[in-house]
């Protein structure tokens, strides 16, 4: 049996294929297209605005940050060099924080892109953690079960951010399509704030940790118990040595109140978050230079 599509098919494909994925352009005012046939028009806008629609959802922060047209723009240059790939809408922004890193940007958005970074990556980990699937709660019943040995297994369910910008706090402020972009509002603050998202049994939600804890944390998702214990007491100089028993202790027994680790791999269903994809970008690009 051929299942080679006909020549004809491949070419209609590839042309309106070329249509869909060529950027809306500036005109009166508006992002819209300049062809001038009605479908190919049509087909071309709906097109778009249906991705801008998705990313203004997915990315409602960055949004805010730049104001809608700017933020359009950002997605226009973001969607040509990461085009959709699929059909599933929820994914073409997955690589926007990857995006910023290296993006071209101007003026103000170039001095405060390290916020705009942060940004995308609190969004991409509220939208992550959202659209995780249902977990499995591991829970310790001994404390065997607590050996040096055992390597955790992270559920899907929360990822920790950085903020340095009280992104978090204007995130859950009331945001209108008229209102001004926040971008020259923000100023950054003299403490970086770990904050954990974690979707919880009726909405999702945000814990602040401190930058041990969140460290713990971290290094849980891919060391075993032993190694990351050893790792932060070798590196907790701003903690009292005679403190860190209790506070990891602690901090491990809240990790199981928040249901942080899975009973399987197979029930987990991780994925590495895109803000460890990003900071594995970084490592390489500053061992490059």
């Amino acid at each position: 049996m051929n299942t080679k599509a006909p020549d004809w098919l491949s070419s209609f494909q590839s042309y309106w294929s070329i249509v869909m994925r060529r950027p809306l352009e500036v005109r009166d005012g508006y992002l819209s297209s300049s062809y001038q046939m009605a479908g190919a028009r049509a087909y071309q806008e709906q097109y778009w605005y249906r991705l801008f629609q998705t990313l203004h959802q997915s990315y409602p922060l960055l949004c805010r940050l730049l104001g809608y047209w700017d933020f359009n723009h950002v997605l226009t240059q973001y969607l040509e060099a990461y085009p959709s790939q699929g059909f599933d809408l929820g994914k073409v922004g997955t690589s926007l924080p990857l995006f910023l890193q290296d993006a071209e940007l101007h003026g103000a958005l170039n001095e405060k892109r390290e916020a705009l970074i942060q940004a995308a990556l609190i969004d991409h980990a509220f939208d992550r953690c959202f659209l995780a699937p249902p977990i499995t709660s591991w829970q310790a019943k001994s404390a065997d079960e607590l050996s040096a040995s055992r390597q955790l297994v992270p559920n899907s369910h929360w990822d920790i951010v950085e903020d340095a910008w009280e992104l978090i706090r204007l995130r859950e402020l009331p945001f209108s399509e008229g209102d001004p972009p926040q971008l020259p509002c923000i100023v950054r603050q003299d403490k970086v704030k770990y904050i954990l998202i974690l979707r919880g049994e009726r909405c999702l939600e945000a814990h602040e940790l401190s930058p041990v804890q969140a460290r713990l944390y971290k290094d849980l998702r891919h060391k075993n118990l032993g190694d990351s214990l050893a790792r932060l007491e070798a590196g907790a100089s701003e903690l009292p040595q005679e403190d860190l028993p209790r506070l990891l202790q602690s901090w491990l027994a809240t990790s199981i109140d928040w249901s942080l680790w899975a009973k399987s791999i197979s029930s987990a269903l991780f994925e590495p978050s895109i803000a460890h994809t990003l900071e594995e970008h970084i490592i390489t690009e500053d061992m490059r230079a």
